[in-house]
């Protein structure tokens, strides 16, 4: 059934990019965020995401070099068209940081899991805005050919304020519709840290693995300033489930003629994690949904997430 409310969503962005190629410079790459943990095992082993089937809710994905190789499918529940594109430039990014190849740059500036396949759904317009249609037909989409695409993770890098009538009705049902179906959703906690720091929904929801920001790769595990870590005002001690860098990431960039481009934000944190849980999921492909939040929760992989 159709929802009769249009509601806009504004996707939470936090983007200090630089399009040129000497704003790279200070830039991250994500095999720096992930080096020094049990992760980097995997890269060794020749784990690189293969087999895994990440479906990305954003803004659409352009056709850049390094992402063409792992595109298994694009849909467009915003303006219909049927070849692959993004007008913001919010999910190429995205995209990039979870399954780019990196064949642009030598490999240099590659995805976390850049073996995996990815399904772009673009659901959010050119100004980063979308309605519970788009959302609702994305979902179904996802629960109908999960089974045919295999698809395990979801990303959801975007949010809105939780003191909406949506917090606990129509996203919560949407969210349960992909739990039931043993699919992951990951998405950022929100960059409301510099504001009213209030995280954003879905990621308080229970059964969504919720990402902040960490301002660098180095020991000192720094949040980022922008990330948001409160409900209603009180500090969560469960949320976010996890942390990653999200300051000055590389990534591929919509504008094709600039290739990379450096980020900031949860969404881009949130990347990340989506990218590592593609290497667990080709190493452990029987994991549920539930076995693993499971081990999230219980802080059973301490070695290779920052909680």
């Amino acid at each position: 059934m159709k929802f009769l409310i249009k509601t806009l969503v504004i996707i939470i962005l936090f983007c200090n990019v630089g399009c040129e190629q000497g704003s790279l410079t200070k830039g991250n790459s994500v095999y720096e965020s992930i080096k020094s943990s049990k992760l980097i095992e995997f890269y060794n082993k020749g784990i690189l995401g293969e087999g895994v089937t990440v479906a990305i809710l954003d803004t659409g994905v352009a056709p850049h070099t390094d992402i063409r190789p792992n595109l298994v499918f694009f849909k467009d529940f915003v303006n219909g068209k049927d070849e692959a594109y993004d007008d913001n430039g919010h999910g190429t990014n995205v995209a990039g940081i979870i399954a780019g190849t990196g064949n642009s740059s030598n490999g240099m500036y590659s995805g976390v899991a850049p073996s995996a396949r990815i399904i772009v759904l673009k659901v959010f317009d050119n100004s980063g805005q979308g309605d519970m249609f788009a959302l609702s037909d994305a979902v179904d989409w996802l629960v109908l050919n999960q089974r045919e695409y295999d698809i395990r993770l979801v990303s959801m890098s975007f949010g809105f304020e939780s003191n909406t009538y949506l917090d606990n009705s129509v996203l919560k049902s949407l969210i349960d519709k992909l739990w039931e179906n043993n699919m992951i959703v990951v998405s950022s906690s929100g960059n409301n840290g510099l504001t009213n720091g209030e995280m954003t929904v879905p990621s308080i929801y229970q059964n969504v693995i919720s990402v902040g920001s960490l301002k660098g790769i180095d020991d000192k595990k720094e949040i980022s300033n922008f990330t948001s870590l409160y409900e209603r005002g009180e500090r969560l001690e469960s949320k976010p489930d996890l942390y990653a860098p999200g300051e000055n990431i590389i990534t591929i960039s919509n504008d094709l003629t600039a290739n990379y481009i450096a980020v900031d934000g949860t969404s881009f944190a949130s990347a990340i994690i989506v990218g590592e849980l593609a290497l667990i999921l080709q190493q452990e492909p029987t994991l549920t949904n539930k076995q693993i939040l499971n081990k999230i929760e219980t802080r059973f992989w301490s070695d290779m997430f920052i909680y």
